[in-house]
């Protein structure tokens, strides 16, 4: 039996191991544009005054101080006693990776984004800022909630609705000193 062999040039394993590389580089670089955390990372810093320096759109979001990732997501922002004004963006609602949200003791004002798309979301310290107002249904989709802090908050009155039973990990609900007037209406 003979087998018939086929050698290869040099030209040709170049060309192919170019077109491979390539091949590689365009996929790469196709999946980072498609991460919706990188376009959500920039939005959340146009209401923002006092971001750390590197929270640039030149820069990669997952290189930014206080950032945590994991396999390409954003799951956690530590912002806590940074100095940072401004408001929050709602598109914190879209990083549904999102674990851990530390804003506590800064100047954010402003109403508190809906956050319901947030399914991962553990933690949430928002304590001692400048929010006024909690929307209705702020606890719907939060069901791997565990903690959340909500003190001393300048709030407008507000009641503790039935959404909070949505969060059905919840142990730790802290809301001194933020005009929490009732708890458990209904909504």
């Amino acid at each position: 039996m003979m087998v018939e062999t086929r050698n290869c040039t040099p030209y040709a394993a170049f060309v192919f191991f170019f077109l491979f590389y390539l091949l590689v580089i365009d996929l790469c670089c196709q999946c980072r544009g498609e991460n919706p955390d990188d376009t959500t990372m920039y939005e959340l810093t146009r209401p923002l005054y006092g971001v750390p320096s590197n929270w640039k759109p030149q820069l990669d979001p997952y290189s930014w101080d206080d950032v945590i990732c994991s396999r390409g997501r954003v799951i956690a922002i530590n912002l806590a006693q940074s100095g940072i004004s401004g408001s929050l963006s709602p598109a914190h609602g879209n990083l549904t990776s999102l674990t851990s949200l530390q804003l506590e003791f800064n100047n954010i004002c402003g109403p508190l984004p809906r956050l319901s798309k947030l399914f991962s979301l553990q933690k949430i310290y928002l304590q001692a800022n400048a929010f006024d107002s909690i929307p209705s249904g702020f606890f719907i989709g939060l069901s791997s909630l565990q903690e959340i802090s909500l003190d001393d908050l300048p709030l407008t009155p507000w009641s503790l609705s039935q959404d909070i039973t949505s969060a059905t990990g919840l142990v730790y609900f802290y809301a001194i000193n933020a005009f929490l007037t009732r708890v458990l209406s209904e909504a």
